[in-house]
Parts: C-alpha cells; structure tokens; sequence
C-alpha cells in the first residue's frame, strides 16, 4: 500500500498517484470491478459531483490518467465503492451539519477467507 502525501493542485495530486501506482506494477484490472449496474450509477452521480465538488472530477481524471485507465471506469469504481453490497465486511456512513459533510469509514478487508 502506498500511503500518499498529497500536495499541489487536485489534478498534480491525482497524477503522481495514478502514475506511482502504475510505475510499481499495481494495476487495478477494472474489468472484474466495474459491471453496467455500477456505471449506470456513477452516470447518474457524476452531476452530483460536479455541482459540490468539482475537484474531485478533476482529481479522478488525472488519477486515471496517471493509472493509464479509462476516466469512466474509474469513476464508476471510485463512486460506487460503498454504495453496492460485498461481503468485505467494509462500512461508510455520511453526516453533514452547518459546519461541513464528514465521511467516516472502516475497512476489514482482514476478515475477507482468502
């Protein structure tokens, strides 16, 4: 796992982490990740996005670019990631009051039989 150190612009950051990841090897096969049902989500949020957070559009754009990988594909994963089922024992809950939106998120991909 590469832990980032994300500085510069949305897109400088999402860059030279797409790139750093496909430099070393660690291609994401998004074939297996990615299904209609998922980018027929991320086709219905993408506007979403847009209007509250731009930057991340732009981030994932230059992410992918730096993964070598389709835009629409990465958003799809990206997106979508806690929002379908999978028994990865991960969860993801939302809150937002007057002082901002908070994302709070677990991942115990350990209890996943290998």
């Amino acid at each position: 796992m590469y832990h980032s150190r994300w500085r510069g612009s949305h897109k400088e950051a999402g860059y030279k982490y797409g790139d750093i990841l496909y430099s070393h090897g660690k291609n994401i096969d998004l074939h297996k990740l990615v299904n209609d049902e998922k980018l027929s989500y991320a086709n219905n949020v993408y506007e979403i996005y847009y209007k509250y957070y731009p930057e991340i559009i732009y981030e994932i754009q230059w992410f992918s670019d730096g993964l070598r990988e389709n835009f629409e594909d990465v958003f799809a994963f990206l997106s979508s990631m806690y929002v379908f089922t999978f028994d990865n024992y991960c969860s993801c809950i939302d809150i937002s009051n007057d002082k901002g939106v908070f994302l709070a998120r677990n991942k115990d991909g350990n209890r996943i039989n290998r």
